[in-house]
């Protein structure tokens, strides 16, 4: 709206109305109005939907119709355009209703003068320009509302969703009517972790970057930051204003840089164990020949063949394990995954029946053909089951392994039922060296890590103490 120069409509049947309301606007020097005439409600509609005009007066009586179904008319087809009626006579009931049906005044032609026009038409364009304002405001924050990544919402008390954006579907996999169904509790991974945000923003009235893990709909982990605070209603009742950006994808980048420092530092590590070890190992081997042939006693032959086959057993296991953390050490065949989980439980046998934990298997029956070198994913799943043993107490342990394949990858879980992992040290698992066990080397899980990274594949855990753990490990198969 030019407020120099204003585009009037006037629409009446009564011309001379029109040079009194000319008169009227000549009196305001500091605004510049054009006004233009409609004899009757065909002629004004038809002005109405094809020019351009900042201010429409209406006369109530027109032709075969009247001012206020004009009014309807201009509200139908969606004008903002603000409307004044006039009124020959005073008639309080079409005024009550002109200003109901969206009028910004209502003027009665025989009170009227020069101070209670000026008065009306500033009050009119002042609150259209107020109007026009905020719909511009409005329009701009619902597009920072609707067109922003992250997931906006209000929530009331008791968790349940009075609004969202549609990153709130995107992020989280719902339809809008099932999101309004659920209740914001519904959306943590771990249900007491919304109580924990509760009491952060009452604390305060605001939180900013809070972390937490939710999930979607499938059930899957989102690593997300939310920002909020409380919002109080006209009746004083109290709202949760949230906003939730999802970092899952920083937090996989942040997890897969971890994990290739962890393997070089896993690989560097083996490598200077078995050219320390070896060193030694050799001396014993030579010493015990040697000392062998000197003393030439038969009985003793015994004794020098157990040093000898176990020093052989130690050397072919520092192969074996620096192997691993070569790529150029892994030989890949097509090996049935089953079968190598079946032979990873086999060599655990002795700790399984010594602790007498029972193991509950859920092996997908269909046979799938993995690409993978069978012996280092062997010894990769026995450390995790080994592992799990030790976690569980005797005559109670429960170990379950199953096997499953989702979208064109091989899937294994193990999990135990053992004392679980505190949160802290769920991060550094897989270092090496880093162990909670009296007499552990924390090389076990590094040494698995290390052999399914390079098998291309991807294992994590998941953890809650005195509730157990469980490994996720994913491969990629051939069928």
């Amino acid at each position: 709206m030019n407020k120099n120069r204003l585009n009037i409509l006037f629409v009446s049947i009564f011309k001379d109305d029109l040079s009194e309301l000319q008169n009227y606007f000549a009196e305001i020097k500091d605004i510049h109005f054009v006004i233009d005439w409609a004899k009757n409600y065909r002629i004004g509609l038809d002005k109405i939907l094809k020019g351009n005009y900042d201010l429409f007066i209406i006369n109530f009586q027109l032709d075969f119709n009247t001012g206020i179904d004009l009014l309807l008319e201009i509200k139908q087809f969606g004008f903002e355009t603000p409307v004044v009626i006039l009124n020959n006579k005073n008639d309080g009931n079409i005024g009550l209703q002109a200003i109901q049906l969206g009028a910004a005044d209502y003027l009665i032609k025989e009170e009227l003068d020069y101070q209670k026009f000026e008065r009306s038409i500033r009050y009119t364009l002042e609150r259209a320009d107020n109007l026009n304002a905020l719909k511009i405001s409005e329009d701009k924050y619902k597009r920072i509302f609707e067109e922003s990544r992250d997931m906006i919402y209000l929530s009331d008390v008791s968790g349940r969703l009075l609004d969202f954006n549609k990153s709130a579907m995107r992020i989280f996999g719902y339809s809008r009517d099932e999101l309004l169904a659920i209740n914001v509790s519904d959306l943590y991974y771990q249900s007491s972790d919304r109580q924990l945000f509760l009491d952060a923003i009452n604390k305060t009235g605001a939180v900013s970057n809070y972390e937490v893990i939710l999930k979607n709909k499938a059930g899957d982990k989102k690593y997300c930051l939310i920002s909020g605070s409380i919002q109080r209603t006209i009746d004083n009742e109290i709202n949760y204003l949230g906003v939730i950006h999802d970092i899952t994808r920083r937090k996989k980048a942040e997890r897969e840089l971890a994990k290739i420092e962890k393997l070089d530092a896993a690989a560097r590590l083996i490598r200077s164990l078995a050219h320390e070890i070896r060193n030694p190992l050799t001396n014993i081997i030579l010493s015990s020949e040697q000392l062998k042939d000197e003393i030439g006693i038969k009985e003793y032959d015994f004794y020098f063949e157990i040093i000898n086959r176990n020093s052989k057993r130690i050397n072919q296991l520092l192969t074996d394990l620096f192997n691993s953390s070569n790529p150029a050490g892994v030989s890949k065949s097509s090996c049935d995954i089953n079968e190598v989980v079946e032979n990873a439980i086999a060599l655990a046998k002795d700790r399984i029946q010594l602790k007498e934990i029972e193991i509950e298997r859920d092996l997908t029956n269909i046979k799938y053909q993995v690409f993978i070198d069978r012996a280092q994913i062997e010894i990769a799943l026995l450390n995790i089951i080994i592992n799990g043993i030790e976690a569980m107490p005797e005559n109670g342990g429960l170990l379950k392994i199953k096997t499953n394949v989702i979208e064109n990858v091989f899937e294994i879980t193990i999990e135990d039922n053992g004392k679980g992992v505190p949160k802290e040290n769920l991060e550094r698992l897989f270092e090496p060296y880093f162990t909670s066990k009296q007499n552990g080397l924390g090389l076990g899980l590094a040494s698995s890590q290390t052999i399914i990274q390079l098998h291309h594949g991807s294992i994590d855990v998941e953890s809650e103490l005195g509730k157990g753990t469980k490994f996720i490990i994913h491969l990629d198969y051939d069928m």
